[in-house]
Order: structure tokens, then C-alpha cells, then sequence
């Protein structure tokens, strides 16, 4: 009997049991779930400490993510046909993306990248659904996220076999109302079993390469075709899922749990072992206060409890009482535990920044252009695989919604409000490659690497310098904009109609006149011989910002070296 997909994605849930457990157990380290300290048996909550939560995985989680969504995107598109345009399919990605965020954020849902961000740095995957299509003669750019964590997917050998999402979940009635398949069936007297829902109900979509289904509360309510061809012809289920490229990658049978790593594959197992010493030694501070004490009668035998004196009265701020000879009242000593604890919490601290993400201190020196280099690539252990998955995510959406439109043919338009654009589909197509490329950007980091390129000099081009040490997001855009620039400075017809440019642009068009009429004469002398072409200005050498090595020694500056003594003062004792 041939299993319903509905049933292949509850087994597929049971095979990803051990990473969905370890993905809800990251999400309440993020969220900071209360420590509380168990004895030996790791069940039994111990009785009479202060538990104290860290908050080490928040500021981690808070500050990366909004690292990753502080980057540079390039679009790189790499063809062996000389006449096709790569800044036209360039744009139509830019546009067609843009597009997309607009319509998620009319539904008050997150952008695509930050997004895709926090789900690289908390789940350890992505998934998306594009579905560009045409209703009533207007393109719908439809690209919809899915949680990974509640994704279940079967790859096979041309790609995937079928993918859903929703096994798990529960939506309001309200929510699933509002769908197009849900609108399609109430137009068709089918909607019973939406109506028969009380609050809430678990909703699963399944995409294979051929069809589309829905499946509620376990019964199949909806089913329809869906025409989705790559430019070959062959069927694709329009799904793009991708994993953090970070984790085990063995065949071991429970493995699963050690794959798609989250940022916390470091530090997962060291913040409870941390909160635990910082329980300690909050607890043992806190005994300071309210030691335990004993009493001692005279003679040494046992004493009436009904005739021991009240603690606070024994214990208050400079309390004074007296004691025959042989009695009185002791603390009792609890070692050196709260040394030991330090000891240990210090230790464990130092593992911690091994493994996490710690940012600069606002009061450390000013660091070296290599400092701040060997820093960021010590942080991109922990950036280069979400970029990578954040990289192949666009990359794989870019080019199914680029199919979907090629397939409708024909002119689309696509963009902002504002700022739309109409694009020809025979112009998308062709044998090319795009890439989006992502780098993390900050004014630290760019300090430092400027100071490498300006290092190079003329060892490597400057567009070389752009693209792999900048990472700059359209390099060929700036070499243009720089010979730009550089005609403007050198020939004055075109300083004369930049400036003219820039005047009207203000609404200061009789200045504008005045450039151009002077403009006229200057070329008019230019004609006759009688001025002549000025000297092309000199360019700035590139400086760099920070010392590339440190000790404040700067491009054109060397570090002194020690010099050796004259002969004659060689052998004479230096009295000091």
C-alpha cells in the first residue's frame, strides 16, 4: 500500500526528532529560560540557593544577528555570451526581491534577510516557497518563508522529492479563512471542514514537483496542479531549502542531532556548567550575610532548642553577647568553596569567548589593521556559514522565480511603488550564473582592510582590490563612477555640464545658464588655439587608515631599529 504524503511527513518528523529537540532547546537558551540548579540524579531542583539565569546567549544571538544583517550583497553574474546583459538581470533580481519584501511586509511579516538571519542563527536552516505568478494580468511576487523547524522535506537525486510545512503547528481559523486554496473551496460550497474548526487547527502544505496539497487536522481537504518547469522542461517542486554548512557530516544513525548547527554548537553545554558556578557563588555571597552558626554550652552537653537565643538578635550589626568559659556561639565554616567556584567560573569564562561572540570594549586600545583583520576572521566562524546559507538561499530563490517568469513570457512589470520597472523575458534568459555574495560590513573591520588593500599597492589590480579584499557590493559600478570622477576633474566640457547638472538640480537654472554660456567660450578659445587642455590632476594615493602591524607606524613610516654602537665604543663597560 503506497503511503499518503500526509503519512512520509510524520515519518520524516520522527527521524528529525533529535535536531528539533536540540532547535527547541536553543530557542530557550536565546530566550533566557530561568536556571534552576538539580542535584546529582540532574531532576531534583536543590532547595535554598539563588538560581541566576545568564544573559550571555541573548547579547551573543542579538549582537550576530544584527551583525549578519549589517552586509554588502553583491550580484555577480558569470556568462560566457558576450551580448547578453548582466547589469539587466542584475536589476530584475534586485527589483523582483524588493518586490517580494514589499508584499511580506503588507502581510506584517519580517523581510527575506533578516529573516533568513535569524533563522541560519537559531535553527541552523532555511526554506522558502517562490510562487511568481500572474493574476489578472499583474505579476504576484510570492516569495514565502517557512520555519525550519517545522519543515519536513525528502531529497532525492534531481532534487526534492516533496517538502511541507506545518506538521506541529497549529493556526487560528481566522489565519487559515484567509488563504487563497481556503477562498477557492468557499466558492465551491467545499468548505465544511473549515467551518467546522473551533479556534485553531494543524495545517500541512505539501509541494511535490507535480501538485500541491493540504492537509487539515490529518484529512486531505485540498489538491491542485501547479505548472512550475525549469527552462529544460523539467517538473521541480518550487521549495528551496538549505542547511548551515556546519556540523557533522557523518552517516552515523543518531548524527542528525550534531548537524545544522545553531550559533550556540559552542557554548550549548558550558552555560549551564556557568550558571551553575555563578549559582554558587551568588548563594555562598548571600551565606556571608546569613551564616549558619552553632552554640556550645559549658559543660558540652546537648542544649534545650527552647532556651537558644533568636538568631537576628544574635546576629545584628554589632550585637554583643557574652559566653561562660568553654560556650558561646560559632560560624560555621564553609570552606573555600567560594574561592574554588571563582577559580572554576574564570576558567569557564575564558571557554566561553573561545566559543561565542564577544564584541570590542569601548575602552580596549586602538587595535592594528591586522588585529582587526585576525578578528573578523575569528568571527567568521561563526558569520561565514550563515552568510554561505544566506548566499545560497538567494541564490536558489533567484533563479526558481527567474524560471517562473521566463516561463509566463512576455513583458512583466516589477519593483517598489515608485519605482517599477518593465523587464522582456527573452532577455533573462540564456547560460549564465548568478551569485548573490554576502560580507559582513563594519567601520572597524573596513578600517582594516583598507589598510590591506592601500598595503598591496600595485602588486594586485584595483578592482581586485574592490571585489576580494573590500568586498565591495558592485565593483565594476565603482570603477565606473571613479573614471566618472576623473573625467570630470580633467576635461571641463564635462565639469562644466556636471556643474550645470548640479545647479538645475537645485532649481538654480540662470546659474545653470551662466556655466553653460562660459562653457561655450571656454571651447570656443579651445578651437582656436588660443587656450589649451590643463594637466590632468594627480590622484591621491590610497593611504591606510590604521598602522597594518600596530605601534603606530604608518604607510611612509618605518619602525626604528635598534643601531649599532660606533666601533670605537665596542668592548666599554655602559655604567648605569
Amino acid at each position: 500500500m503506497t503511503s499518503t504524503y500526509y503519512e512520509l511527513v510524520k515519518e520524516n518528523a520522527i527521524e528529525r526528532e533529535d535536531l528539533t529537540a536540540r532547535q527547541d532547546a536553543d530557542v530557550l537558551l536565546r530566550n533566557l529560560k530561568a536556571y534552576v540548579m538539580k542535584s546529582f540524579d540532574g531532576k531534583t531542583p536543590v532547595e535554598g540557593v539563588f538560581n541566576q539565569t545568564l544573559n550571555r546567549p541573548k547579547v551573543m544571538s542579538s549582537f550576530i544577528i544584527a551583525a549578519l544583517g549589517n552586509t554588502s550583497e553583491q550580484i555577480i553574474v558569470e556568462t560566457e555570451e558576450r551580448n547578453l546583459d548582466t547589469d539587466y538581470i542584475k536589476d530584475f533580481r534586485r527589483l523582483a526581491f524588493a518586490a517580494a519584501n514589499i508584499r511580506l511586509l503588507r502581510q506584517g511579516l519580517w523581510e527575506l534577510n533578516p529573516y533568513l538571519d535569524e533563522q541560519s542563527c537559531i535553527r541552523g536552516g532555511a526554506a522558502a516557497r517562490p510562487l511568481f505568478r500572474k493574476v489578472n494580468d499583474v505579476l504576484i511576487s510570492d516569495i514565502t518563508y517557512w520555519d525550519y523547524r517545522y519543515v519536513n522535506y525528502e531529497i532525492g537525486t534531481e532534487g526534492t522529492v516533496w517538502a511541507s510545512f506545518g506538521y506541529g503547528t497549529k493556526r487560528k481559523k481566522a489565519a487559515i479563512e484567509s488563504e487563497e486554496w481556503a477562498k477557492e473551496l468557499k466558492a465551491k460550497g467545499k468548505d465544511k471542514a473549515i467551518c467546522n474548526i473551533a479556534k485553531e487547527a494543524e495545517i500541512v502544505d505539501i509541494w511535490t514537483p507535480e501538485h500541491n496539497e493540504i492537509w487539515l487536522d490529518g484529512k486531505e481537504v485540498f489538491e491542485q496542479p501547479h505548472p512550475y518547469k525549469w527552462p529544460d522542461g523539467t517538473r521541480y517542486c518550487p521549495v528551496v531549502i538549505q542547511n548551515v554548512p556546519l556540523g557533522s557530516m557523518l552517516s552515523d544513525k543518531d548524527d542528525i542531532k550534531h548537524q545544522n548547527e545553531s550559533i550556540f554548537f559552542l557554548i550549548r553545554e558550558a552555560i549551564p556548567e556557568l550558571e551553575r558556578l555563578v549559582t554558587i557563588i551568588q548563594t555562598q555571597a548571600f551565606l556571608t550575610l546569613y551564616p549558619s552558626i552553632e552554640i556550645a554550652s559549658k559543660e558540652g552537653g546537648k542544649i534545650d532548642p527552647e532556651t537558644l537565643p533568636e538568631y537576628d538578635k544574635l546576629m545584628r550589626p554589632k550585637a554583643v553577647s557574652g559566653a561562660d568559659i568553654g560556650g558561646g556561639t560559632r560560624i560555621i565554616s564553609q570552606g573555600d568553596a567560594n574561592r574554588a567556584a571563582m577559580m572554576a567560573m574564570e576558567r569557564m569564562d575564558r571557554n566561553m569567548n573561545e566559543g561565542g561572540f564577544i564584541p570590542r570594549q569601548l575602552d580596549s586600545p586602538a587595535p592594528s589593521g591586522i588585529a582587526l583583520i585576525i578578528e573578523k576572521e575569528g568571527k567568521d566562524v561563526i558569520y561565514l556559514p550563515r552568510l554561505k546559507l544566506k548566499s545560497s538561499m538567494k541564490t536558489a530563490l533567484g533563479d526558481m522565480f527567474t524560471a517562473q517568469v521566463i516561463q509566463l513570457g512576455g513583458t512583466v512589470e516589477i519593483g517598489t511603488p515608485g519605482h517599477k520597472r518593465e523587464f522582456e523575458t527573452n532577455k533573462l534568459k540564456g547560460q549564465y550564473e548568478v551569485t548573490h555574495k554576502f560580507s559582513v560590513t563594519s567601520l572597524a573591520t573596513n578600517a582594516g582592510l583598507a589598510s590591506l588593500a592601500a598595503a598591496y599597492g600595485n602588486l594586485i589590480s584595483d578592482r581586485a582590490k574592490r571585489r576580494d579584499i573590500l568586498q565591495r557590493e558592485d565593483p565594476d559600478g565603482d570603477e565606473r563612477w571613479l573614471s566618472y570622477e576623473e573625467a570630470r576633474r580633467t576635461i571641463p566640457a564635462i565639469r562644466f555640464a556636471g556643474w550645470a547638472e548640479d545647479l538645475i538640480a537645485l532649481e538654480k537654472d540662470e546659474y545653470a545658464k551662466m556655466i553653460a554660456d562660459f562653457a561655450g567660450v571656454q571651447l570656443e578659445q579651445l578651437l582656436s588655439g588660443n587656450a589649451q587642455m590643463p594637466k590632468p590632476e594627480v590622484g591621491k594615493e590610497p593611504t591606510q587608515v590604521l598602522s597594518l602591524f600596530g605601534g603606530g607606524v604608518g604607510r611612509g613610516r618605518r619602525p626604528k631599529l635598534p643601531q649599532e654602537p660606533p666601533a670605537e665604543e665596542v668592548g666599554k663597560n655602559v655604567e648605569t
